[in-house]
């Protein structure tokens, strides 16, 4: 095997510009300290005088050079407060974890979801703006808008090595707008660098991993981003650009989206033209069916877009604009060595609102699977779909391109890694004048031709598991009950012992129970209240006897019980179904009780040649505003588009969500606008997988009539909700909606993207009901807001866009 050390001749350009900070510092730099634990002077000058906060650090003494050790105790420190960094002409300065024992634990900067942001990187100095800063090794967590912000003036800042979870709004937030004027250049050359970000808490609002608004010479490498709240309400995006950014740089990254609808791997909205967004050895994976890259110009108007040895995989079906593997838009575009696969639609749109850019494309050596059953559907210009024969004879594109399965193999920590029966082995254009590697820094072309997609093929190096564990989430179940859910399956034993576990703020772990040959673990703990917990697990192992590594055993999670007492869950009295093919599999087993936990195979109903429904009576009519929905096989990654269909005869039926798809979690739950219901449907369209219906329990919740005269009782909210605004995008007004199921006094407020307030449009006492407010922004210039309704202990916030 050729060493991988080899393929470095361009990588380690890219190396040099990343640290070559440190062959410019001074001659006897100096070491700074901080440790909320110092008791001495507090002067910064050692770990015994360290500064006890960074709201402490003298700033004036800091000299080109200089490093800031922030100590991280012996396994892990916390610190709640922002990191403000704002001294103009700061130049060559490095913060980063302690590197001595007692404090070379792990630095954790934790906002508990109040305070923003987390770290701040700006000045108001123009001619004397900040340089070559670096920060590295630091964990960042639950800050309600900005977990990372980058402002003006900032110049080469590099983020290496970070952690950022707990995402409220945006991970890291790089953005130079401002109401007087914006100017691109404010910001220019990013780095972020082997950093792991991920949204790992489910919440109603949109998260967005990376967010890029006016800035210029963006470089992102070697990251893993997983976009991980799937309840989100909009595009929940591994990566966004809003407004137009010049020269974006990804190489060997990951952009793994796990929201089901409308969200991307990477929203480009626009490279200005003369500039030029690069796309290498990333690997783009969606659970869901929106695009994994969706370049889409603002004004029709962009520089150059760069796709190579990409490898792209939408595994949600569904059909329309979005479900694209990649949507292209650029002006000018050159497209070699991807995998384009889609289960959504079409694998490719290129020349995404003017069919008249490809001819300023290249395209060739591509890949492309579309699973809808034909191959008129594996290409589209401007949204007109095609074969890949009928694109190579009318366009004069992709005449080495194959129409073929790409074989990728199931592997958590390379996803999308192929097969050695893939035809992307050997079947690549060389472009070794570019660069020379794959996403693990491999050797190209590893035989005699390159190969298609992200990965080079290397034998023997896909059978051999030396891959540990990772922990990817944690979710509470109830307050005593937390499912924890692992990159593999575990060894039993480790797993299941409850020493290896340790909850932050007091809770204790009392059981430990592997659920059933999955990678799922089951704790019971003391009672949570509501905030925000860590858990740590230690001293576990995969099946291979590989053990979980330090960076990587641990997951943030919220408790935030649901206020509403007010609902009731009702019983069916009936059940029937339009397809009992089994007799194992009864429709009147699915509220039995007994479901996928409960410790009987059979306990489920099946249904084959789709689509079937489900059906059952309450036996009386009741406002039914909640329903819960447990699918077969959730946990082997199958989703199942379905709608629910709510009748008071059983003959006149309405639906009240139509085509929503079910969740990669033990319950689906769907929350709607109460009605009134006496039977209900399930009505399963699709799934992902084969052609079965097929769940285990289901539950429904509302309010039950007291009078069918009291007309204030049926129109009373049973829940808490905060609309989206309409309409979206506004000029220069736009009206507000929200519900609430009990009096409270309510604030309804508007902040810019900064977290900056700027209209307060509601502060009073409301009875419960439903209310609408319009909001003026004739005075604020154009660009994304945040509106936040708080009412009592519910809070909730949603996006806007001002477009003048």
């Amino acid at each position: 095997m050729k060493n991988k050390s080899l393929a470095m001749f361009t990588f380690g350009i890219i190396s040099f510009l990343l640290f070559s900070i440190f062959i410019n510092s001074q001659t006897q730099p100096k070491a700074w300290y901080v440790d909320k634990m110092a008791t001495g002077l507090n002067n910064g000058t050692s770990w015994t005088n360290a500064w006890n906060s960074f709201s402490s650090i003298n700033w004036t003494v800091i000299q080109s050079g200089d490093t800031i050790f922030i100590s991280g105790g012996t396994d892990s420190l916390v610190y709640n407060e922002t990191l403000n960094i704002t001294r103009a002409g700061l130049y060559n300065v490095t913060i980063t974890k302690g590197k001595e024992a007692g404090y070379n634990g792990k630095v954790i900067l934790d906002g508990q979801g109040t305070l923003n942001p987390g770290i701040y990187i700006s000045t108001s100095s123009v001619t004397n703006p900040i340089r070559k800063l670096t920060i590295s090794k630091i964990s960042v967590r639950n800050y309600t808008v900005n977990n990372v912000l980058i402002r003006h003036n900032t110049r080469q800042i590099y983020l290496d090595s970070l952690e950022i979870s707990g995402i409220l709004s945006f991970g890291i937030n790089i953005n130079a707008w401002q109401a007087s004027g914006t100017d691109i250049t404010k910001i220019d050359s990013i780095f972020i660098n082997n950093c792991k970000i991920m949204s790992n808490i489910q919440i109603p609002s949109q998260t967005d991993l990376i967010y890029i608004n006016f800035a210029q010479n963006i470089f992102l490498l070697n990251n893993r981003l997983e976009q991980k709240n799937i309840t989100g309400e909009g595009h929940n995006d591994c990566l966004q650009t809003v407004y137009p950014i010049g020269n974006l740089t990804s190489i060997n990254n990951y952009f793994i989206n796990y929201k089901v609808y409308d969200s991307h791997g990477a929203m480009l909205n626009s490279v200005i033209p003369g500039s030029i967004a690069k796309f290498i050895n990333n690997v783009f994976f969606n659970f869901g069916n929106g695009a994994c890259l969706y370049d889409y110009p603002i004004n029709n108007s962009s520089g150059m877009i760069q796709l190579f040895n990409n490898s792209f995989y939408v595994a949600g079906q569904g059909s329309g604009y979005i479900s694209y593997a990649v949507r292209i838009g650029s002006n000018i575009a050159e497209v070699y060595n991807n995998i384009f696969s889609s289960k959504g639609y079409s694998a490719v749109n290129y020349a995404d609102t003017d069919p008249q850019k490809i001819n300023n494309y290249l395209i060739d050596y591509n890949i492309y699977k579309s699973y809808l059953g034909s191959d008129l559907y594996t290409i589209a210009v401007n949204n007109q779909t095609m074969s890949l024969t009928y694109f190579k004879n009318n366009y004069n594109q992709d005449s080495n391109s194959l129409l073929a399965e790409p074989y990728f193999l199931v592997n958590d920590e390379f996803p999308l890694m192929i097969d050695s029966l893939s035809p992307a082995i050997n079947n690549g254009r060389d472009l070794s004048s570019y660069f020379n590697f794959d996403i693990r820094n491999y050797f190209r072309p590893y035989n005699n031709f390159w190969d298609i997609g992200a990965y080079e093929y290397v034998e023997n190096s896909q059978s051999v598991d030396n891959t540990p564990p990772t922990v990817v989430s944690a979710a509470l179940i109830d307050s005593v009950t937390l499912n924890i859910i692992f990159s593999e399956p575990l060894e039993p034993n480790g797993a299941s012992n409850p020493a290896n576990y340790f909850i932050d703020n007091g809770i204790t772990v009392t059981n430990a129970n592997v659920i059933g040959g999955t990678n799922i673990v089951r704790l019971q703990t003391s009672v949570h209240t509501p905030g925000f917990y860590n858990i740590t697990v230690n001293n576990v192992t995969d099946t291979a006897g590989n053990i979980i590594l330090q960076q990587s055993n641990s997951a943030t999670y919220g408790y935030n019980p649901d206020p509403i007492t007010q609902l009731f869950k009702f019983i069916p009295v009936q059940t029937s179904a339009s397809s009992v093919p089994e007799p194992d599999h009864l429709p009147e087993k699915t509220f039995d009780g007994i479901g996928y936990n409960g410790g009987d195979p059979s306990s489920r109903w099946a249904g084959n040649n789709l689509p079937q429904w489900i059906g059952y009576d309450l036996g009386d009519i009741v406002m039914l505003s909640k329903s819960r929905v447990q699918f077969y096989n959730w946990e082997n990654g199958r989703i199942y588009n379905y709608s629910i269909q709510v009748s008071v005869d059983s003959i006149n039926w309405n639906n009240v969500k139509s085509n929503i798809n079910s969740q990669l979690a033990e319950w689906t739950e769907e929350t709607f606008e109460p009605i009134q219901a006496r039977y209900v449907r399930i009505l399963v369209h699709s799934n992902n997988q084969n052609n079965w219906a097929s769940l285990w329990e289901t539950e429904f919740y509302g309010q039950l009539i007291i009078s069918n005269n009291d007309d204030n009782h049926k129109k009373l909210p049973t829940e808490f909700l905060l609309e989206q605004n309409y309409p979206n995008p506004f000029n220069p007004t736009t009206k507000i909606s929200w519900q609430s199921p009990v009096g409270s006094w309510q604030t309804l407020k508007v902040f810019d993207i900064l977290g900056n307030e700027v209209a307060t449009l509601v502060d009073e006492y409301k009875e419960a009901g439903r209310y609408e407010v319009e909001f003026d922004a004739s005075n604020l210039s154009s660009g994304v807001y945040i509106y936040r309704l708080q009412a009592d202990a519910f809070v909730s916030t949603r996006k806007m866009i001002l477009l003048r």
